[in-house]
């Protein structure tokens, strides 16, 4: 079984940074991190600068910023909510990026990283690794969702995907 450990190179456009425009509620986004580091704060002044940020780098500084007051019930479940109806947005207003998903096939997509982000992803860091973090590669899980609800909007029943199992991730 194939795995997608890093979303570099050919996968970038698996990443919430990669140019990916498109709209959500009345505001156009330029990336899916744009979007979410904006979705996560009830600070109007600071939602502006967020979505009109340069460069995703930029927005997600903005948005983790210790000034950024957080939307109630944000970390009890509504950020994976909110991410989840993102990147949907992503994929099925870019029509070339959903392709790009469905061929992946039945690949698990794992959000690899060295941030120490090990609820959107797994972080590969000695430290992370060792500490037995159990990471949960939500985005991961996300993206293979919605590569499953598109292969089936297309009528695509001949591929083969798979949910993110646990014992891939030693």
């Amino acid at each position: 079984m194939k795995i997608i450990s890093r979303f570099r190179g050919d996968y970038n456009f698996l990443s919430n940074f990669a140019d990916s425009p498109f709209d959500y509620e009345g505001f156009h986004y330029n990336t899916v991190e744009h979007a979410y580091q904006e979705r996560k704060t009830i600070d109007e002044t600071r939602r502006i600068l967020i979505r009109e940020a340069r460069t995703a780098k930029e927005a997600a500084r903005l948005g983790r910023a210790k000034e950024t007051i957080l939307r109630p019930s944000w970390l009890n479940g509504l950020k994976r909510e909110v991410m989840q109806k993102l990147v949907w947005e992503k994929f099925k207003q870019n029509p070339l990026l959903a392709t790009m998903l469905l061929e992946t096939r039945d690949a698990i997509l794992i959000e690899g990283n060295y941030w120490h982000d090990n609820y959107f992803g797994i972080c590969s860091c000695s430290e992370c690794h060792d500490s037995g973090i159990q990471a949960e590669n939500i985005l991961g899980e996300i993206l293979m969702d919605v590569r499953i609800r598109i292969s089936e909007e297309q009528g695509i029943f001949n591929v083969t995907i798979n949910k993110l199992d646990k014992k891939y991730l030693s």
